[in-house]
């Protein structure tokens, strides 16, 4: 379960839009002619751990994985139950029943345990929804401040690969707290819907004959395994 969160903790910070420069700092500004003050600066990663609707997201995706494992344990507490008294009329009943009894009780736990992977998934699906949300209005977000400001280039300082020595971003290039603020405005709650998505069909291609003989010849003056022709 642990690995899951990060999992998805992970995907969701890479899904956010995020720039990633290629070349150093210094080289960029010498070779682009882009000069500092076009520039603005968001650290995308603060956005996502401060703002209300990304922390409405991670609220709710908790308690629902809270409640759903309560479910799941609960359920399980009652398989128990249902073990120690089958075991205790072991002696009144036949093998038989008493073996039907152990494969039910298993069936029974397996149910329980695909549903709870199937209902964590649910709600894996619907954060992921939510966090698209929270993409699409950031990206509103980041044209209107950068065409507000003047700027070329909105740039996430987690992408600079390399910079002077001692160099820090001018405050007045920073709009971090200024993105924070606006998608709050914009977006303070955001409802996230476990989304179970079901498989796809399949595909007719894949059907294979089940061997009964029941195909039909697509020639039907085509000679039969006794050499006569199957048209008579």
């Amino acid at each position: 379960m642990k690995q899951t969160m990060q999992t998805f903790w992970q995907t969701l910070t890479l899904a956010i839009i995020a720039t990633a420069c290629c070349v150093s700092f210094a080289n960029a500004q010498e070779e682009s002619g882009v000069q500092i003050g076009d520039l603005l600066f968001v650290d995308v990663q603060q956005v996502l751990v401060g703002s209300s609707a990304m922390l409405d997201i991670r609220r709710q995706v908790s308690d629902q994985i809270t409640a759903i494992r309560s479910d799941a344990q609960q359920e399980e507490a009652d398989l128990i139950e249902e073990e120690k008294e089958l075991k205790a009329k072991a002696d009144d009943i036949s093998e038989e029943e008493l073996q039907t009894g152990y494969r039910q009780l298993d069936e029974k736990l397996t149910r329980v345990r695909a549903e709870l992977s199937q209902r964590l998934q649910a709600v894996q699906n619907g954060a992921f929804e939510a966090q698209r949300e929270v993409e699409n209005h950031l990206a509103e977000i980041f044209n209107d401040l950068r065409l507000e400001r003047g700027a070329d280039l909105l740039v996430n300082p987690q992408g600079i690969l390399s910079a002077d020595i001692g160099y820090t971003i001018p405050a007045e290039q920073n709009v971090t707290d200024d993105v924070v603020t606006a998608l709050d405005e914009r977006l303070p709650t955001v409802v996230v819907l476990p989304r179970t998505i079901p498989p796809a069909p399949a595909s007719p291609l894949s059907t294979v004959p089940d061997g009964t003989g029941d195909e039909v010849s697509e020639n039907p003056d085509a000679e039969t395994s006794d050499g006569t022709s199957g048209e008579q």
